[in-house]
């Protein structure tokens, strides 16, 4: 839990869930590009998605 955790570790952990948000908007601009394929976008919004679930558990501790 936060309380469990200093303020400045907190703090980095939601910025860092800040810039997936990014990433992912980024992301499905590119995708609605159609500059690159289908398999491509996939594979990394499934890295995204991936650290997105690993930084909201540690959150959660």
């Amino acid at each position: 839990m936060e309380e469990d955790m200093p303020s400045y570790i907190f703090a980095y952990r939601v910025a860092l869930l800040e810039l997936i948000e990014v990433r992912r908007k980024a992301l499905e601009e590119m995708s609605a590009a159609k500059k690159y394929p289908d398999e491509l976008i996939r594979n990394i919004e499934k890295r995204i998605d991936h650290e997105e679930a690993s930084l909201s558990i540690a959150l959660e501790k």
